[in-house]
């Protein structure tokens, strides 16, 4: 069957550099082969040709037929071949070889891999050492590899022996197995609820749902959107083949991008070909997603974000599979329920509930852990200690709530001027420390210098006050290895800073070990 005026798409390379590509790609286009529009049994069927001596047979019989001298030379550098074999003695399966071979090279250049197919006159018969029934055929040879540096190919081969690369005009629907699927379902939603109950972070949660979903539909990358101070942090969770992105992206909640719409709408939405989108402004990273369905995760009546699962190739999914995927919102719900709550316990275990910095405990715990990796890695750590001047007669002249604020006052001018590596706690009444990984002794008296600047520039403004309180802070520092070897003498040695700091007259930083220079 001669598909080339329904399929063509493009004049591909002329030329295939050997080199090998990763197998990831390779499986991906072997999996948009799979599913053809074809009823009954398997027709068709690919077969990677991995044995050199069987590919140097495949491509001997292929020199030696009439008109296919060029195209053997073509395909010889590429270093995957795949035979499309006929299992239908001569009857659909020499369409449905062509069309796998179709999908398959759409899949390719997605893949950013070329893509080259021959067919055979007549059909070729398969090599003995392909272990084949005798009577299957191979209708199409599918060469697949990195396209060769323009100045590295020949001229292109003449029109009658020129092989194109297909794609379907028309999306090619797959046919789901109704044997075995319900039963693959309920196997997904237990692996889904196990999850849930196990897992002890919300990436890793979702990351195993998506990996479930993706042994019932494919799915190449998977994202998370939840509701949080109004608006909307969206979050990747899945990609195959690219890093995936961790930091969230803070988006508008409301319906002019794709979450926010499911989120606001109550609605799920599956769509088959994104780049005909038109409705909506794509503010999530492309990943070279064609298809999408996204799903609302309800808990207790109420909509609280989105997850979405992706494919690179359009026209990936099926109504079973939209179907099935709401059919897991509601534990996937529960899940990530689950998650935001054991993150909050978890968040007011580790947390000052007045200054919103960490606790004493947990930064003890964090000293540890600096602690240890500097030692490891062989890198300076160093502590700050941080005490808040003459804050008894801030409380006894005004009291105990603006104390309060005062050390929320200086615990968020604190947490402003830190690197996201540094950590900020609470240590005990009105004394902060500060861990700063990867700070020798200059580096962490020239941030607490900076630290007891700011602050003394900034006044605590509150309605109460007629005017700005003033606010002052003595810091102690030390640093391992120089000053200590371990957590608690660093504790110990930036004490004895802060010590000398209030015998010395308060407001300034002191280092014990460099205070003499």
């Amino acid at each position: 069957m001669d598909l080339a005026g329904l399929l063509r798409r493009r004049r591909p390379a002329s030329s295939f550099r050997a080199d090998p590509f990763e197998r990831r790609r390779l499986d991906t286009v072997l999996e948009a082969g799979r599913y053809l529009p074809i009823a009954g049994p398997p027709a068709c069927r690919a077969v990677v040709i991995e044995a050199p001596a069987i590919r140097a047979r495949i491509l001997q019989a292929l020199q030696a037929l009439p008109e296919q001298e060029a195209a053997a030379d073509t395909l010889r550098p590429a270093p995957v071949l795949v035979a499309l074999c006929d299992m239908s003695r001569g009857g659909i399966g020499r369409s449905a070889a062509w069309m796998a071979a179709a999908q398959m090279a759409a899949a390719a250049e997605e893949e950013g891999l070329a893509a080259l197919v021959v067919q055979p006159p007549g059909g070729l018969r398969p090599p003995p050492a392909l272990s084949l029934p005798p009577d299957w055929s191979v209708e199409a040879l599918l060469a697949l590899g990195l396209t060769a540096p323009r100045a590295d190919r020949g001229e292109p081969p003449p029109e009658s022996h020129r092989v194109e690369a297909y794609m379907a005009a028309e999306p090619l629907p797959r046919q789901v197995p109704a044997e075995g699927a319900e039963r693959q379902v309920l196997l997904s939603l237990m692996e889904i609820a196990s999850a849930a109950a196990a897992a002890e972070d919300m990436d890793g949660v979702l990351e195993t749902i998506a990996r479930a979903l993706g042994r019932l539909f494919p799915v190449d990358g998977a994202t998370l959107g939840l509701l949080e101070d109004g608006d909307i942090l969206a979050r990747e969770i899945l990609r195959r083949g690219a890093a995936v992105r961790r930091e969230a992206q803070r988006l508008p909640a409301d319906g002019s991008h794709l979450l926010g719409w499911v989120i606001t709408q109550r609605r799920p939405l599956w769509r088959n070909d994104l780049r005909s989108e038109l409705r909506f402004a794509e503010s999530l990273p492309a990943g070279a997603m064609r298809s999408d369905m996204v799903i609302p995760l309800k808990a207790r009546g109420r909509v609280t974000g989105a997850f979405r699962v992706a494919c690179r190739r359009r026209h990936a999914f099926e109504p079973e599979d939209f179907e099935v995927l709401q059919r897991c919102a509601d534990v996937t719900a529960v899940a990530v329920e689950t998650q935001r709550l054991l993150l909050a316990t978890r968040r007011l275990s580790e947390v000052d509930g007045l200054t919103g910095v960490s606790n004493h405990r947990h930064l003890l715990g964090l000293l540890d852990q600096e602690v240890e990796r500097a030692r490891r890695a062989e890198l300076p750590v160093s502590l700050l200690m941080i005490d808040i001047d003459d804050f008894k007669r801030v409380n006894d002249t005004h009291g105990h709530q603006t104390g309060d604020e005062v050390l929320r006052h200086v615990a968020q001018l604190v947490s402003k001027l830190l690197r996201r590596s540094d950590v900020v706690g609470r240590y005990g009444g009105e004394e902060f420390a500060v861990i700063l990984p990867e700070a020798d002794g200059e580096a962490a008296l020239s941030i607490g210098e900076t630290i007891r600047g700011e602050v003394e520039r900034s006044p605590l403004v509150l309605q109460t006050l007629p005017r700005g309180l003033p606010v002052r802070v003595s810091v102690g520092v030390a640093s391992l290895p120089d000053d200590a070897e371990g957590a608690a003498g660093l504790v110990s040695e930036a004490d004895r800073g802060l010590y000398q700091a209030k015998r010395t007259g308060k407001n300034c930083v002191r280092h014990v070990s460099m205070s003499g220079r």
